[in-house]
Order: structure tokens, then C-alpha cells, then sequence
């Protein structure tokens, strides 16, 4: 029968094992699972301790797909060596793509790096978070495939159940792969990021003030010459941008040929999240009823220019 293994720093393993196997043989098994070595473990099957380690899984009512908690007894580790949320904390120093990253889509982590003790407690907060998430989660699947196999509505929330998983995965994954897709600006016509430039193999050359992609150069624009939609204007002025990029880039590049360039201090709406009113609420709509949660909705809509039947190509 398959089990399922987790940890206190939220860590989950599965293995397939014997019902008649004994409590003092599976711990070895947990131990190249989880690294956690079998004299300091503690083992916990429905809130029960299995203490006696001649007993089988049997005779303790552990059945298939049961969630054994195992936790590491063993003495504190000395001041020397580094836990597991500062290692992550000086990763995350050293790596400042994954600050930036971060500050977008986890402002509380962000928010914590300069403080080692703030940072573990809230790593510490969210992989309890995410652990007890994950095993809910676990825990309501297997309560649908033990369901009666003829119940239509158990049916239905077993594949919206798998959809919504796809839907975050596309979702992480397109995050992960194409950040560039979910910048935001006022008035820009083309979003040319760092990863773009790299994936086209361009060369930004200050000498000769043009920017190369293969044998063709495009000069920069000196701010006097910007056109006037480029310019920056007043923090409180309209909003109103164009959603569609794509052909607003083509027309743009065939005005001009021209790359405009300035310098301007970052703003915190640079990265806000997309206000319901940027596209129709039915088009938000169609795509939620795909999956998606409101917030993915919206961040697809702005990546796909507003395309509907793109977006929901990325969601799904």
C-alpha cells in the first residue's frame, strides 16, 4: 500500500510498503525518504504515537494513502551550523534576480531578507502554511477517488480539482520562463526585456548609442526627441492605455524604426496588479470559468495583450 510521509519543515514523500510490515523496518525507509535517522524519529499515524516498533502498520489501522507525521527528536543543532530558513536567506542575498522576483510576488519575504530572525519567522510561517495547505489538499483528493464512481458530482470536483492544478502550474511556469509577458507600463507599445534581449542574442551598443540584433541597428532615441505619448506625464494624470500590443509595436516600428529610451525613476505602479476596469468583466469572466482564480484572469488578459482566446490558451 502507498504512504505518505511529511516532516515538521512540511516535506512530503510517498513509498509503497507492505501492511504487514513492522514499525521498527519502516523506519529506515523514512530515513532515506526524509533524512531524519531512525533513532531520533517519532511517528504519528491520526494523532496516535506508534510507539511500540515490533507492532505491523495493520495492527495500528493504517490503511492506503494514510499521512505518517515523522518528527526529529534529536538535540537542537549547535549555533554553528545554519537552519534551513538562513541558508535560504543567503541564497536569496546572493541571487539578485531572485530579489527582484521576490519583491514582486512575495513582498513579505522580501520584506524580511535584512533580518535573520523576521525571515525565519515568516519561512517558518509559510512552509506550516503551505504543509497543512498541501495536506488538506492531499486529504480532499482522496476523499473524491474514494467516492462512489458513479457520483456525477464527484466526477465534476475531481476535474476542477486537476484543473485549477494546471491552471497555477501554466501559471508559475509562464511567470518562471516569460516574466517579461507581465510587466506593465503606461503607453508602451513593446515590452523589450532583459530576458528577450538575451533569447534574440542583442547587443546594446552605448558606443555607437544603437541597439544590434543580428546585422540590423536600431539607433536610440535622445529624450528630446521622444514623441509625446513616450514622455512621462503627471502622477495624476488618465490612466487610459491601449491593450493591444501587438499591433500598437507594428505600428510603431514602422513610424519610426526607432528604439526610444529614458531614464525614469521606478514607480509602485509600474508592477501593480491590473485593475478589473483595464478589460470587460466578460472577458475576466469566461476566463474564470475556466479555473483560473480573478487575479489569474486578469494578469493572463494583460500578458496576452487582452486577447481572450490567448489567454485562455496560457491558462490552460
Amino acid at each position: 500500500m502507498r504512504l505518505c510521509l511529511t516532516d515538521d519543515e512540511g516535506s512530503f514523500k510517498t513509498i509503497e510498503v507492505s501492511s504487514t510490515l513492522e514499525i521498527e523496518n519502516l523506519a529506515p525507509l523514512i530515513e532515506l525518504e526524509l533524512q531524519i535517522p531512525a533513532s531520533r524519529q517519532l511517528l504519528y499515524s491520526n494523532g496516535t504515537q506508534l510507539i511500540d516498533t515490533k507492532r505491523t502498520l495493520a495492527s495500528y489501522k493504517i490503511n492506503q494513502d494514510d499521512i505518517i507525521l515523522v518528527r526529529n527528536h534529536g538535540p537542537a543543532p549547535s549555533t554553528a551550523s545554519m537552519s534551513k530558513a538562513e541558508m535560504t536567506r543567503q541564497q536569496i542575498l546572493a541571487d539578485p534576480d531572485l530579489q527582484r522576483r521576490l519583491i514582486m510576488q512575495n513582498p513579505a519575504i522580501a520584506g524580511a531578507l535584512t533580518s535573520p530572525d523576521q525571515f525565519e519567522r515568516v519561512f517558518n510561517e509559510m512552509s506550516r502554511q503551505r504543509a497543512a495547505y498541501e495536506q488538506q489538499s492531499q486529504q480532499e483528493m482522496r476523499n473524491l477517488q474514494n467516492a462512489d464512481s458513479m457520483d456525477v458530482e464527484a466526477q465534476k470536483r475531481i476535474a476542477e480539482e486537476i484543473r485549477k492544478a494546471n491552471v497555477a502550474q501554466n501559471m508559475e511556469r509562464a511567470i518562471e520562463y516569460h516574466p517579461e509577458s507581465f510587466g506593465r507600463g503606461k503607453g508602451v507599445d513593446l515590452l523589450f526585456g532583459l530576458d528577450m534581449l538575451k533569447r534574440h542574442l542583442a547587443c546594446i551598443d552605448l558606443a555607437s548609442n544603437v541597439l544590434r540584433i543580428n546585422h540590423e541597428e536600431v539607433p536610440f532615441l535622445p529624450e528630446h526627441e521622444l514623441p509625446d505619448k513616450a514622455k512621462l506625464e503627471a502622477s495624476g494624470s488618465s490612466r487610459d492605455e491601449s491593450t493591444n500590443g501587438a499591433s500598437s509595436s507594428a505600428a510603431a516600428a514602422g513610424d519610426s524604426g526607432k528604439v526610444a529610451t529614458q531614464t525614469t525613476q521606478p514607480s509602485a505602479s509600474t508592477h501593480a496588479v491590473p485593475t478589473a476596469s483595464t478589460f470587460s468583466e466578460t472577458s475576466i469572466q469566461s476566463l474564470v470559468d475556466l479555473g483560473a482564480t480573478r487575479e489569474q484572469a486578469i494578469n493572463a488578459l494583460e500578458a496576452c495583450g487582452g486577447n481572450v482566446d490567448m489567454a485562455a490558451g496560457l491558462i490552460l
